[in-house]
């Protein structure tokens, strides 16, 4: 259960900016930005479309809608322009909302803090907090396995542990289930059904290497598209170090990065004959 706080603040009608990275043809990007791994999550029932557009648009002056990403903003007036491959929106932000969880030093979630324990800060500037509010927020989650011939005999634990983990969060939550080895594989979309998950687990089968990179990027281009919660989370389970990924741990963080994308959390199955 993602329990925590929700802080709206007013920016007094400051500019607000944010970018999007338009579609370039291959050659023109840097070698260095550009992640290897596949953007899109193999599926053997409906294929995952692509988050990028195919085509590029040119860039005239819109109106904005409302907010985009994580932050919340409310609708305002804006223009949108593109120069040198990367579109800039630019408008006049008046609330933000922002989503917050606490934890202590052992990771226990803290829950008895007031509006007085958070401050919010722009360019080293205090900015007013106009409403506060405690609550469960419901979340996109995103469960990643790893089905390499290692995970053989820890599947059935792996499997209950997810169902259980969904099963006592919030019932407004959405998760989608993909399992990894030498590539990443889209067992169930988005759902809320019980059942539907379970069944996705069950297409699992244990057998080759590990890329969990590879996975990340698949699925946090997967949660960009189509997620439905401002809060959104990536748990991968695993029992050994990535060994198979065309992308690497910088190129991964980078992506994610890039995408605005889910808080990622790991469990390692690190016991038993399995470490050094």
């Amino acid at each position: 259960m993602m329990v925590g706080w929700v802080l709206v603040m007013a920016l007094g009608g400051g500019m607000a900016w944010a970018q999007q990275a338009a579609p370039a043809p291959q050659q023109q990007q840097p070698a260095a930005t550009a992640p290897a791994a596949p953007s899109t999550l193999s599926v053997d029932r409906d294929p995952v479309p692509s988050p990028d557009p195919d085509t590029v648009q040119s860039a005239t002056p819109a109106t904005a809608t409302g907010a985009s990403g994580t932050n919340g903003a409310t609708p305002a007036t804006g223009t949108i322009r593109m120069a040198q491959g990367r579109y800039t929106l630019r408008e006049n932000a008046y609330e933000i909302r922002l989503n917050a969880t606490v934890v202590d030093g052992n990771g226990r979630l803290v829950d008895s803090l007031t509006q007085d324990a958070f401050k919010v800060y722009e360019d080293n500037v205090v900015q007013p907090i106009v409403s506060f509010r405690h609550e469960d927020l419901p979340v996109s989650l995103g469960i990643l396995i790893d089905s390499s011939g290692s995970m053989y005999d820890k599947r059935d634990a792996v499997n209950n542990a997810s169902l259980d983990l969904v099963k006592l969060s919030n019932q407004q939550d959405e998760a989608f289930v993909v399992d990894f080895s030498w590539e990443a594989f889209l067992d169930q979309e988005f759902t809320a059904d019980i059942s539907k998950l379970k069944q996705g687990l069950s297409y699992i089968k244990s057998s080759g290497g590990t890329a969990i990179y590879d996975a990340i990027v698949a699925s946090a281009d997967y949660m960009a598209k189509n997620a439905k919660r401002p809060k959104q989370v990536l748990v991968i389970v695993t029992d050994g170090e990535d060994n198979a990924s065309s992308a690497s741990l910088e190129q991964t963080i980078r992506r994610v990065q890039d995408l605005d994308g889910p808080v990622i959390y790991c469990v390692g199955l690190l016991f038993g004959e399995d470490v050094d």
